[in-house]
Formats: structure tokens, C-alpha cells, sequence
């Protein structure tokens, strides 16, 4: 029985780009507001809804100001300096949340319909 009779395994991990024609793909990466809501539900405090609506900036400044609030807490409550600021700033992400993910979806669908026509 010789080696050669069985076709040999893809090198690249089992992807085989297709032959010839056209190889463009597109994307398109829909952000959901109802995730975005259930991450802000349970993770509000963390700033995962921000990571999550691509705003990793603000997502680590929440994170942060989770963080020192909790941590400066026991010290005569000067984590409040901290929490309440955050917690106006997370009620207002309830407003920001659905602006976010329509932006984010437009902007998705404009550079679909420019790389289509």
C-alpha cells in the first residue's frame, strides 16, 4: 500500500480558501443594544458595556473609579468621592447605550454600502 494514495491534510488548519472568483468578504459587526444593556445589568460598575461599544477609554476610567471607590471606602467614606460620580455617570449610560449601538451600526452598514458600490 503506498503513502501517496491518501490526499494530504491542509497545512494551514483545515482552511482552504476558495479557487479563483471573487475572495472578498464582508463583515459586518452589529453591536446589540440588549447585550450592551444585559453587560451594563450585571457589570456596570466595571465598565464592560463600554469595552464592549468599542469606548475602552472610558470603560478603564470606570473601571478605575470602581476600583479607587471600594478601596478608599473604609477610610471615613471617601469612596463616595469616587462611587457617586460614577453611579450618575452609569445611570446616564442607560440614555447612551442605545445612540451608541444605532452610531455603531449605521457607521457598519455606510462602509458596507461604500466597499458595494
Amino acid at each position: 500500500m503506498s503513502f501517496n494514495q491518501y490526499p494530504v491534510p491542509p497545512q494551514n488548519g483545515g482552511y482552504q480558501p476558495p479557487q479563483g472568483g471573487n475572495n472578498n468578504f464582508i463583515v459586518l459587526n452589529n453591536k446589540s443594544t440588549i447585550v450592551a444593556y444585559i453587560l451594563w445589568l450585571f457589570f456596570a460598575n466595571l465598565g464592560v458595556h463600554r469595552f464592549y461599544l468599542g469606548s475602552p477609554i472610558f470603560g478603564a476610567v470606570q473601571l478605575g473609579l470602581t476600583f479607587l471607590g471600594w478601596l478608599t471606602m473604609p477610610l471615613f467614606g471617601i469612596g463616595l468621592i469616587f462611587l457617586i460620580p460614577l453611579w450618575i455617570w452609569l445611570i446616564l449610560d442607560l440614555i447612551w447605550i442605545p445612540l451608541r449601538t444605532g452610531a455603531m451600526n449605521n457607521a457598519a452598514l455606510e462602509k458596507i454600502a461604500g466597499k458595494i458600490s
